[in-house]
């Protein structure tokens, strides 16, 4: 699977995320299927505002489940896949923390149960801008992208 963006929109959305060096920053991406899914077009990168976060640590961030419900919304009305995205800051390398994994075995079905696939989720290390992905598919995930 592949993840196209216009390079000067998405280099903007990156280093966006990443100006916070005290805490994670988080965005969703809302993206296109194309080739049956097998690549998806950037459509709205959008960065989460300062009053959709519950909880925003240095090590973790849950968002307002309202919040993220307004901003997938779109997705669901345009046959978007929805891509969350968040930062790990002081790190070089990006990687998926435990609680990545517990946060999206409950996001990623709840997104397929409303909308087509695929959908996925982002790791951007703050210090680099390096980053990893994984994609649910309607057949089930995550896969590694």
């Amino acid at each position: 699977m592949k993840l196209r963006a216009m390079e000067s929109k998405w280099h903007a959305f990156i280093d966006g995320l990443r100006s916070r060096s005290d805490v994670e920053t988080a965005g969703v991406i809302l993206a296109e299927r194309l080739r049956g899914g097998k690549v998806l077009l950037v459509r709205d990168l959008i960065e989460i505002p300062e009053e959709g976060y519950l909880i925003r640590r240095g090590d973790q961030i849950r968002l307002d489940p309202v919040m993220l419900n307004r901003i997938t919304r779109p997705a669901r009305d345009g046959g978007l896949s929805v891509i969350t995205v968040h930062t790990h800051p002081g790190t070089t390398h990006a990687w998926f923390s435990e609680a990545d994994n517990a946060g999206d075995a409950r996001l990623m079905p709840s997104l397929l149960n409303q909308m087509l696939g695929p959908h996925g989720s982002m790791v951007i290390a703050g210090d680099t801008g390096n980053s990893i992905g994984r994609v649910w598919t309607d057949e089930g995930g995550p896969v590694s992208a």
